[in-house]
């Protein structure tokens, strides 16, 4: 369960970083993917880690 919230969070708080900071920058959609893509990224690396 922990698991599967550490996944869900890293995921959102990317995307989250993202959209935020698209707006203060405006550059609409490349921050949003950058920070969404670390996010995914760090999840797969931690799950890799753990096995």
């Amino acid at each position: 369960m922990v698991d599967a919230f550490t996944m869900l969070a890293t995921v959102v708080v990317g995307l989250f970083l993202g959209v935020n900071l698209d707006k203060v920058f405006h550059t609409s959609p490349f921050l949003t993917i950058t920070f969404t893509f670390l996010g995914i990224g760090t999840t797969i690396f931690s799950v890799l880690k753990k096995k």
